[in-house]
């Protein structure tokens, strides 16, 4: 693990670019703000925002995922994800995750463990078009063609 940030360091010098991250505040805490000094390959540094997040998350990455949902009623009135889910089925992009169809369901996702239990429920209402992909991240789910 310690080896990841010599990596990016590493890859950012060979990019003309170097980083470097001062935390303010908690770093345990997910989404703490902080800043970090980019600088240039002619050595002009400038302090840009930054935002830290929980890599570790609740525990392992899901095995599994199941987005349960209605095709029409409630998710008519819920735009993004409808868009997301049911006309572009952007779920589609994504390893390991399927839909079932359910009649007046909410439109939630079950993340489940490698024998197929239920870890957790979320409530997909609440994510816009952009914040559903990056919660299916968070959560431990790749992209197809990802490893």
């Amino acid at each position: 693990m310690a080896l990841l940030p010599a990596r990016l360091a590493i890859f950012g010098i060979l990019l003309g670019v170097v980083c470097q991250a001062q935390a303010k505040g908690d770093a345990s805490e997910e989404g703490k703000s902080c800043t970090a000094k980019s600088c240039d390959k002619d050595g002009h540094c400038e302090e840009r925002p930054c935002m830290m997040l929980d890599t570790e998350g609740s525990g392992s990455p899901a095995a599994r995922g199941r987005i349960i949902s209605c095709q029409g009623c409630k998710l008519n009135y819920l735009h993004d994800v409808r868009r997301w889910l049911r006309e572009e089925q952007r779920w589609k992009e994504w390893q390991n995750i399927d839909v079932r169809w359910v009649n007046g369901h909410n439109p939630d996702l079950v993340v489940m463990d490698e024998q197929g239990n239920e870890k957790e429920r979320v409530d997909l209402s609440q994510f816009s078009y952009g914040q559903l992909p990056e919660m299916l991240r968070q959560k431990g789910f790749r992209m197809k063609g990802e490893y």
